[in-house]
């Protein structure tokens, strides 16, 4: 029941309450009958403010009988009355209609019949009973005293089924379209679906029964239930089926839907499972289909959730809206949108009670631009609510003052480039968009990329200049290029113009990684009066910010995920390789796991320092691979380079020229399926993210947002060195960009 707001104060010689008051007494009275044929309520009040309509009916409902089926009746031979008063009953949440009934002779009545939820009801007086006690049924004082328990869930929601209390919402919506279709359609096959059996059975299937219940269908009489088989039959022979839909190493094709045919579908919490089920479980909507809805029809609820259903129903990895496929549609809505007062007010309290701001909004307020937690994160200064901001750049973005284009060319399968402005005086970081080179988009290639990233600059009618910065890897030269060519020479020639005048400004050393995190978390704490302030569409940087993390002890480690298929949790960041992957070095060939910071390593220029080994998770998901006859195990996303693309995903090479000790050879890769081992490792090189093993060169991860910070906030960064901390004193030759026409 909702409430509508619309209207202003209503301005008569009688109040709004007078006016139901003076209707309430000449409707039953027989002397005033004949009157009541040009009875009608003034259209100024019928559209006035809410507070007017609920005191024209307070005045209405006055010491008005309730007959014995619970509903208020109204009689008019007035037809515009009462349309008009069942506009205004409906206004305030009554479910009111009109019957028309001819008399003797020509007399025409009109009876108005509503009534009122008792929990929707704004006409009576507020309850006087104490809050803690207005949803307790019955009290029953108890001569002994009985043992109680208490319970705490392991669940955001803090809510749990005791008896026949149900708390539901969405799953209440789907359940009673398969039950209102199921006695539509007679032979209708309806299924309804969650990860297993077991959660479906506990929740959506005590739902459903709710629902017949509610509807005043029986047992045995309108229905039957089989446990065993897990269905539901209605009079007319049309069934609820239930179905798990849970990937099982053994059934990876889900083949089991194989013989199924179903009429409409209906997947309680969709996020649980994979888009590949609910894939398969379309295919499987045949049974009536023409007779019935005419199209297959299927029904996926599920709170906000960082999985397949955003990126396909609500927005892209950019935070845009999607246009959602012919035939797909998403509909947005929250706690507040159910009718279920007193559940909303139960829901919402326990919803309140979550400390994580980023739950809370996601259950809540059916927030998908959340941000997961992470109390391990390597950066802890980070907070999503603090320094994570909507719609930044339409806010904050000045074309007449320089940006800054921090570009990482070594992820795969895209490159990025986050873009960052300054403002010096009042010292805020600004990362206000980024851009994604995609291989789809045939972007992921530095000169294709750059000429992308410039036409995005000049569509937003930038003139106050560029400066580009990164890792100072990135100024090695390619092994495809010429003696001074580089990944920055080549996008400074592309993005080259009087407009944007694009420059470089790249730190001359890599910055001691303890160093600069350490250093970056105070920055986002306030360090030197500093504030950083990040896009909410920056996807991956932020995922950067989350993802990366740290054990107890200072060792890297990465968020782990569930792998749907064998149920084992593995990390879903990796670049790590398996014992015994043996790296090149000064001593000769060493196995990874023996390798220390400070040994030096084989790279394409020579032996550099190692300044971080470790290992660097446990219960790893990898996969051995045969490139040529080199045999070597590792995460499948970690970064080998080929003359063809430069660095790229191992898993995503079938045949490219890589780079070896000996020479570069055109070699083919072939893979085996994936498995969990106990330990991996990686290490660090300092300069440059690179180093030999097996003989073939790969790469690690670089963090654009630390060079972005530790270019630009040279003095902040120099200061904090200078305090105390260890490690190599950097300068850069631009402080503040400026820029003359």
């Amino acid at each position: 029941m909702i409430e509508q707001e619309f209207g202003g104060k209503f301005d008569n010689y009688m109040t709004a309450y007078s006016w139901g008051y003076y209707i309430r007494n000449i409707m039953p009275d027989p002397n005033n009958f004949k009157r009541s044929n040009h009875t009608e309520i003034p259209q100024d009040l019928v559209t006035s403010s809410l507070e007017d309509r609920k005191n024209f009916l307070k005045g209405l409902l006055k010491e008005v009988n309730i007959k014995n089926n619970g509903k208020y009746e109204f009689m008019s031979r007035s037809e515009k009355f009462a349309n008009q008063l069942v506009d205004i009953l409906r206004s305030v949440g009554a479910i009111a209609t009109i019957t028309k009934s001819k008399g003797k002779g020509t007399v025409i009545k009109y009876y108005v019949r509503f009534s009122f939820d008792p929990r929707f009801n704004k006409m009576i007086k507020p309850t006087i009973t104490p809050e803690h006690r207005r949803y307790i049924r019955q009290v029953i004082e108890l001569d002994d005293p009985k043992e109680c328990r208490c319970i705490t869930l392991d669940s955001d929601e803090q809510l749990y089924i005791t008896d026949d209390f149900l708390v539901t919402h969405n799953s209440y919506i789907g359940s009673a379209w398969l039950v209102s279709s199921c006695m539509r359609f007679p032979n209708i096959r309806a299924v309804v679906a969650r990860k297993t059996i077991k959660s479906l059975k506990e929740s959506t299937f005590i739902t459903i029964k709710k629902v017949m219940k509610e509807w005043g269908l029986k047992e045995d009489e309108n229905f039957c239930i089989n446990n065993i088989e897990g269905t539901i039959t209605f009079w007319n022979e049309s069934v609820i089926m239930m179905k798990e839909m849970a990937d099982l190493p053994a059934d990876l094709d889900f083949s089991r839907f194989g013989s199924m045919e179903a009429t409409i579908v209906f997947v309680d919490e969709a996020s649980e499972i994979s888009e590949r089920a609910a894939d398969v479980m379309f295919s499987r909507i045949r049974w009536k289909t023409s007779e019935t809805f005419k199209t297959p029809k299927m029904f996926l609820s599920c709170n906000p959730a960082a999985c397949w259903l955003r990126e396909r129903f609500v927005q892209d990895e950019e935070g845009n809206p999607v246009k959602c496929r012919d035939g797909e549609v998403f509909i947005r809505f929250s706690i507040f949108d159910n009718p279920d007062e007193s559940f909303r007010q139960i829901y919402e309290a326990s919803l309140n009670k979550i400390k994580n701001n980023a739950t809370r909004e996601r259950l809540l307020y059916g927030n998908w631009d959340f941000v997961e937690a992470n109390a391990m994160t390597l950066y802890k200064g980070f907070s999503g609510d603090k320094h994570l901001v909507q719609n930044l750049k339409e806010n904050v973005y000045d074309p007449m003052k320089p940006l800054i284009l921090g570009f990482d060319f070594n992820v795969f399968p895209h490159m990025t480039c986050e873009v960052v402005q300054i403002d010096w005086e009042n010292k805020n970081v600004y990362f206000l968009e980024e851009f994604l080179g995609k291989p789809e988009d045939k972007l992921n290639n530095t000169p294709k990329f750059a000429q992308y990233v410039k036409d995005k600059l000049l569509e937003s009618k930038q003139i106050g200049g560029v400066v580009l910065t990164d890792d100072p890897a990135g100024l090695a030269r390619n092994t495809q290029t010429e003696d001074g060519v580089n990944n920055f020479t080549i996008i400074q020639s592309c993005m080259n113009n009087t407009i944007l005048r694009p420059k470089q400004n790249i730190l001359a050393k890599q910055p001691p990684q303890k160093n600069r995190v350490d250093w970056i978390n105070e920055l986002f704490d306030g360090l030197d009066g500093w504030n950083i302030y990040i896009d909410l569409r920056c996807r991956k940087l932020t995922e950067d910010l989350v993802y990366q993390i740290r054990n107890e002890d200072g060792t890297k480690n990465k968020q782990k995920v569930t792998d749907p298929k064998t149920k084992v949790r593995y990390e879903k960041y990796g670049h790590c390789f398996a014992a015994g992957t043996m790296i090149t070095t000064k001593e000769g060939e060493i196995p990874i796991e023996n390798v220390k910071a400070g040994d030096y390593v084989l790279t394409r220029e020579g032996y550099k320092k190692v300044t971080f080994s470790e290992i660097t998770g446990k219960n790893v998901m990898v996969k051995d691979y045969s490139i040529g006859d080199t045999n070597i195990t590792c995460t499948p996303d970690h970064l080998f380079y080929t003359i063809e693309d430069g660095f790229a995903e191992i898993d995503k090479i079938i045949q490219k020229t890589f780079v070896t000790c000996e020479k570069t050879k055109k070699l083919s890769v072939r893979k085996s399926n994936e498995r969990i081992i106990d330990k991996v490792y990686d290490i660090t090189v300092e300069d440059r993210h690179e180093f030999f093993a097996n003989g073939i060169l790969v790469h690690n991860c670089t963090d654009v947002l630390d060079y972005i910070l530790c270019t630009f906030l040279s003095k902040s960064w120099l200061k904090y060195q200078r305090g105390g901390q260890t490690g190599t004193v950097l300068t850069t030759s631009i402080i503040k960009p400026q820029f003359s026409y």
